[in-house]
């Protein structure tokens, strides 16, 4: 908490939804399957914290930003 200012719970979980970002925005993978590839028990619980963390859904971020 020292180094982040966020307690590792949320920084763990935010570093998850960074890089589930990176693979949406760079690969074909659908987002169940990069849900389960970060951990995530499912795609609900995935598009939820998503949100919560990036501000938009998973699949418009897939849709709108994505670069392939």
């Amino acid at each position: 908490k020292e180094n982040t200012g966020l307690p590792l719970q949320e920084y763990i979980l935010r570093r998850r939804i960074e890089k589930a970002s990176v693979s949406l925005h760079h690969s074909t993978d659908s987002i169940d399957v990069i849900a389960t590839k970060f951990g995530f028990c499912d795609r609900y619980h995935f598009s939820k914290t998503f949100k919560k963390f990036m501000k938009i859904s998973p699949a418009y971020y897939k849709q709108k930003l994505a670069m392939i």
